[in-house]
């Protein structure tokens, strides 16, 4: 049964009802992470899809790198074209920002300027505020083909309720992440 469209009297179709609880499981499984930072990332210079995509891949590679602790993140690629009278907003990055050990902003600033360029307001960085949408405006574009989003492939050491234990490799990392998150920094 399809609920109604709000402020309406007219239900969703099956596919809309589909996107609509696609939606929602995200959002519910996103929301059991204790996020600690919301970022907005903007290239500085020209760049081609596959360069910035590139250059966002590197900087996530540096800072696993440089926290050296178990980082998860989710991200999403944002682009609007001008369309009439809409305003067009530059090719931009969000992401949410997770671990057990603080994150470090100065190096996540620092990593990104490197990369992308210091011009202008290349990054913004602000503490998660789960009440305030961050996790909602991340995922906003999410259902459309075009869009470019992924998380960490780490989530389940976060989520111990989702973590397979069935193999040795597994329980391995498991206990490696929870040595991690009681050793001090």
């Amino acid at each position: 049964m399809n609920t109604l469209i709000p402020d309406t009297e007219l239900p969703y179709t099956s596919q809309e009802q589909l996107l609509l609880d696609a939606r929602s499981a995200r959002t519910t499984y996103f929301t059991k992470i204790h996020w600690q930072h919301f970022t907005t990332h903007f290239i500085t210079q020209p760049s081609a899809d596959a360069h910035r995509r590139g250059i966002w891949h590197e900087y996530l590679n540096r800072v696993r790198a440089l926290h050296r602790d178990t980082l998860a993140y989710l991200w999403s690629e944002e682009s609007r074209i001008a369309h009439g009278d809409l305003y067009q907003i530059p090719v931009h990055f969000h992401a949410l920002w997770f671990s057990h050990r603080q994150l470090d902003a100065r190096m996540l600033a620092t990593e990104w300027k490197a990369l992308a360029g210091d011009g202008g307001k290349p990054i913004e960085i602000e503490p998660y505020n789960p009440s305030g949408g961050g996790l909602a405006y991340v995922l906003k574009l999410a259902d459309r083909s075009d869009c470019h989003w992924d998380f960490s492939d780490n989530l389940s050491l976060f989520l111990p309720e989702s973590i397979d234990l069935s193999t040795s490799q597994s329980r391995r990392r498991y206990r490696r992440h929870l040595a991690r998150t009681s050793s001090p920094p």
